[in-house]
């Protein structure tokens, strides 16, 4: 892929539909980065459980949980958008 087919992914074109495109990367990047924490974070409970504890302890301070909160609201967007896509992938045509 060239560079110039990379910038013009990434370009911001306007509209109501390249905003929702972004935000729609920015969400699912944002839960996938939450995935791969989750799953690295659990599995030290059996190979470092003293980590595991430090690691919960931080989880519980106001910036993790503003966090939680906004994974909430990204999975709640992503998915309701992910399904406006499909319904207009499958059920309306362009003319």
């Amino acid at each position: 892929m060239s560079v110039k087919a990379i910038t013009n992914l990434v370009t911001y074109r306007g509209g109501v539909g390249q905003l929702s495109f972004v935000l729609h990367r920015m969400t699912g990047l944002g839960i996938l980065l939450f995935l791969v924490i989750h799953v690295v974070d659990t599995s030290t409970v059996f190979f470092f459980p003293s980590l595991y504890a430090d690691a919960i302890a931080i989880y519980r301070s106001v910036p993790f949980m503003i966090g939680e909160i906004l994974l909430v609201f990204s999975v709640i967007y992503h998915g309701v958008n992910g399904v406006r896509i499909a319904i207009l992938d499958l059920y309306l045509t362009k003319n």
